[in-house]
C-alpha cells in the first residue's frame, strides 16, 4: 500500500527557489513515503535544496483533495462597501492564517481605508509597497490609482489601463491571485456598482478556489453582487454576518490525505 499525502505551500520563508532553481513551481506537491516532493502543478521539474524532482505518470492521477486551506483570500468593494469591509474584518481572528486582498474602487482619492479596516479589527492592514512579501494575519488594500496584482509570494502594482472604468480594479487582483495560487484563493464580491469583480470571481472557482458574493438584497449597491452571481454561479450568496465566519471555516481547513494505492 502506497501513502500519498498532499501538502499546500504558501510564499516560501526561507530560502525560496528563484531563477533557474525555478522552472515550474506551484501551489501543490505531493510527498510520498520515502519524502521526495513531485511536483505536480504544472509538471516541470525544480530544484529546491534538492527535494523536488520531475514527477512521474504514475503519480499524475492522484489528485483528488477533500479539504484545502484556502490562505489567499480577495475583496472587492466599491459604492457601499465600506460597512461590508468592516463587517467582514472585524470577525477574523487575530491569528488568521490567511492573507486578505482588498481593492476597493477610490481611483486616485486619498484613501484611509487601512486605518478604518485596522480599527474594525485585531489585523493590520496597510497600503503595499510593489515587491512586498506577504505574510498571513495581514490586510493589503489596494493603494488609490494602483492595480494589486498576486504571484507567487509578491505583492505587484501597476498603473496599467483602467479597467471597468476604474484603477484599482478587483479583476486584475483576483485573475493573478487565481493564476497563482489556484484552490487556494476564495474570493468575495461585496457592495458597489458596475460589473468589476465578475470575470475575476469566475476564474478564481475555474481554478479551484472559493466564489462568494454578498446577498445583493442586503447589499447597499446590488450592482456588482448581481453581475456576480449572472456571470459566475458563485459557490457561495450570503450576508455579511456569515462571510466572515465562512472565511475563518475555509482558511483554517487543512489539505487531508488524498488517496492510497495499491503497490
Amino acid at each position: 500500500m502506497q501513502r500519498l499525502v498532499l501538502a499546500a505551500l504558501i510564499a516560501p520563508q526561507n530560502d525560496p527557489p528563484n531563477g533557474p532553481d525555478l522552472i515550474a513551481w506551484q501551489q501543490f506537491v505531493l510527498v510520498s513515503p520515502g519524502k521526495r516532493v513531485l511536483d505536480i502543478a504544472v509538471g516541470g521539474a525544480s530544484n529546491l535544496h534538492g527535494n523536488i524532482g520531475r514527477h512521474d505518470a504514475a503519480f499524475e492521477s492522484v489528485i483528488p483533495c477533500d479539504m484545502v486551506r484556502r490562505d489567499i483570500i480577495v475583496l472587492a468593494a466599491s459604492d457601499g462597501g465600506l460597512d461590508a469591509l468592516r463587517g467582514i474584518v472585524r470577525m477574523l481572528p487575530i491569528r488568521f492564517p490567511a492573507a486578505v486582498f482588498v481593492v476597493q474602487h477610490i481611483g486616485s482619492n486619498r484613501s484611509i481605508l487601512p486605518t478604518l479596516l485596522s480599527q474594525a479589527g485585531p489585523l493590520p492592514a496597510s497600503h503595499p509597497a510593489h515587491g512586498q512579501g506577504i505574510v498571513p494575519g495581514h490586510i493589503y488594500v489596494a493603494p488609490p490609482d494602483h492595480h494589486m496584482r498576486l504571484t507567487l509570494g509578491l505583492i505587484h502594482l501597476d498603473t496599467g489601463p483602467k479597467i471597468h472604468f476604474t484603477r484599482p480594479a478587483a479583476d486584475p487582483l483576483f485573475q493573478s491571485a487565481a493564476l497563482a495560487y489556484g484552490a487556494r484563493v476564495v474570493g468575495v464580491v461585496l457592495s458597489g456598482g458596475d460589473g468589476d469583480g465578475t470575470a475575476g470571481l469566475r476564474e478564481i472557482k475555474a481554478r479551484g478556489g472559493i466564489s462568494i458574493v454578498q446577498d445583493p438584497d442586503q447589499a447597499e449597491n446590488p450592482s456588482m453582487p448581481r453581475q456576480a452571481i449572472r456571470g459566475g454561479d458563485p459557490d457561495y450568496c450570503l450576508p455579511i454576518a456569515e462571510i466572515g465566519p465562512l472565511l475563518v471555516r475555509l482558511s483554517s481547513s487543512q489539505f487531508t490525505s488524498v488517496s492510497s494505492q495499491e503497490a
